[in-house]
C-alpha cells in the first residue's frame, strides 16, 4: 500500500510505500507474513521533530496486528545506513560482510581513526572490534557510538559519518526480542 501522512492541519507531512506478503521462512520450515518497506519520505519541514519514530511505531503496532513475522527494507538515500541500524534493523550477512569492508576502507582512510577529530580511544576500541564481528548486530555498536567527529571540515556522530551513503539489505524479525527491544527503546514505544 501507499499513503501520505497527513498533520491535524491537514499538511501533508510524509508519504510512504509498504508491500506485504506471504513467503516462506529460509528452510521452507514455515509461511511467513514479511512487510517490506519500500520508501519513507518525510518533509523537510517536518524532519527533526520525531514523526518517523512515530510513523513507525504506529506502523509496527498494525503489523502486530496483522501477524507480521518481519520487515525487510533496503537502507539507503542519505542517512538510511546509518538511522535503520538506530530501529534495530540489521543487514543480511552477505551485506553486512560488503559494509564491514567498506567501513574498514573509509575508516584506514582516515588514518585508523587518526584522522577524526573528536574520536575518543573507546570510540576508537570499539570500531576496531565492530570491524572483526562477523555478527552483522555490530552495526548497532557502530551507530551508538557517541563520539561527535570531524574529518574534512564536516562534523557529526562517527555512526553518521561512515554509514551516511552507504546501502544494504536487512530486515527486522519481530520475533528477535533484543531487535524488539532496541525499536522499541529507539521510538519510545511501550514494551
Amino acid at each position: 500500500y501507499s499513503g501520505r501522512v497527513i498533520a491535524a492541519d491537514g499538511d501533508e507531512v510524509a508519504y510512504m510505500e509498504r508491500t506485504f506478503l506471504r513467503t516462506t521462512s529460509d528452510d521452507y520450515a514455515e509461511k511467513l507474513m514479511v512487510v517490506k518497506h519500500d520508501y519513507l519520505d518525510i518533509e523537510p519541514l517536518y524532519q527533526g521533530q520525531g514523526l518517523a519514530k512515530r510513523v513507525l511505531r504506529d506502523s509496527m503496532s498494525m503489523y502486530k496486528r496483522l501477524g507480521v513475522d518481519r520487515i525487510n527494507l533496503d537502507a539507503g538515500l542519505d542517512r538510511g545506513g546509518y538511522a535503520w541500524a538506530k530501529y534495530g534493523f540489521t543487514p543480511t550477512q552477505s551485506n553486512w560482510d560488503a559494509l564491514r569492508r567498506r567501513l574498514a576502507m573509509d575508516y584506514h582512510v582516515s588514518g585508523g581513526g587518526e584522522g577524526l577529530v573528536g574520536l575518543s580511544a573507546s570510540g576508537r576500541k570499539a570500531m576496531d572490534d565492530i570491524l572483526t564481528y562477523d555478527n552483522p548486530k555490530a552495526l548497532w555498536t557502530l551507530s551508538d557510538i557517541p563520539d561527535e567527529v570531524s574529518y574534512g571540515g564536516v562534523s557529526d556522530k562517527l555512526g553518521v559519518h561512515l554509514l551516511s551513503g552507504t546501502g544494504w539489505s536487512g530486515s527486522l524479525s519481530l520475533s528477535d526480542v533484543t531487535a524488539m527491544r532496541r525499536f522499541n527503546r529507539y521510538t519510545g514505544a511501550e514494551q
